[in-house]
């Protein structure tokens, strides 16, 4: 029962390694992230032009940041990246953890059930933040219920860039020789900023269509087609897909690569409690 306690012990510890990476990284992107969230919204709205909304965020961020992080775009991001990339650590360590003592814990999985949870997690908290962001700088003056069709189609985008940002990146830097070279930048760094920029491409359309099902919603005799509702996709896909970039870029490629960092070095001061106490059993044993 000792034993177990101690263990057990071990782990609270490195949940708290978990914790504590997960919420300095989202801290660390969130200012960023929110400021281009809103803009890629405002954007599709024809609130602000991107480049306007980034640059009055960034006003409110440089002279009055006591404001900016009260804001719910601020508080609402840092709660979505935060949440994910502690889910993303936490199932990493209950897989290293069924190691036993002999577990890395530092270790890094492509599983289906990192995929499954980390996905369950940051689907639920975005399309909360989504619908909060949508109502907020949409181009409805009086808010209303977001659609399910918006719901599927942000559900469907998280679902690849959750993909693209967590299990991507172990399965592909494996694969790459280790005489690549990428100016001093290491094979995980480089896939795991490159992989959620590359998504989207891909995802950018579900977000711009799920806004624009919200935005401008068929009722009564106002109908709207598919063909005029994928020339507003065409319009902005290119310029949203480089502002998405940018926030995911911050968000899961260099969040991730600092979550990954703050990780190891607290997981290193783990090891060594538990090499310590490894070696105080091997003494109460031979005693």
């Amino acid at each position: 029962m000792e034993k177990d306690n101690k263990k057990s012990g071990f782990l609270m510890e490195r949940l708290a390694a978990d914790a504590t990476s997960a919420g300095l990284a989202a801290l660390g992107v969130a200012p960023f992230v929110s400021m281009i969230d809103k803009a890629i919204i405002e954007n599709a709205s024809g609130r602000h032009d991107l480049f306007t909304s980034i640059k009055l965020s960034f006003k409110t961020l440089v002279t009055r940041p006591h404001i900016f992080i009260t804001k719910p775009s601020f508080y609402l991001v840092l709660m979505v990246y935060s949440g994910t990339l502690f889910t993303s650590n936490v199932v990493d360590t209950l897989t290293s953890y069924k190691g036993g003592d002999t577990g890395d814990i530092s270790l890094q999985t492509g599983s289906m059930s990192k995929f499954a949870m980390t996905s369950s997690v940051n689907i639920g908290l975005g399309l909360y933040k989504d619908s909060q962001f949508t109502r907020l700088f949409g181009t409805v003056t009086k808010p209303r219920a977001v659609p399910h069709s918006t719901y599927g189609l942000f559900i469907a985008r998280d679902v690849l860039t959750i993909f693209f940002s967590f299990i991507v990146p172990p399965l592909v830097s494996p694969l790459i020789p280790q005489s690549t070279n990428f100016g001093g930048l290491s094979k995980e760094t480089v896939t795991q900023m490159l992989s959620p920029a590359i998504c989207q491409v891909f995802s950018t359309p579900f977000h711009l269509l799920g806004l624009d099902m919200y935005n401008r919603m068929n009722e009564g005799k106002i109908q709207y087609t598919w063909k005029q509702r994928w020339e507003v996709v065409r319009k902005n896909w290119s310029i949203s897909a480089l502002a998405r970039m940018g926030k995911i870029v911050p968000a899961f490629g260099i969040g991730g690569v600092a979550n990954k960092q703050l990780r190891d070095g607290l997981m290193e001061k783990v090891e060594k409690l538990r090499e310590l106490e490894l070696k105080n059993r091997k003494v109460v044993h031979m005693v």
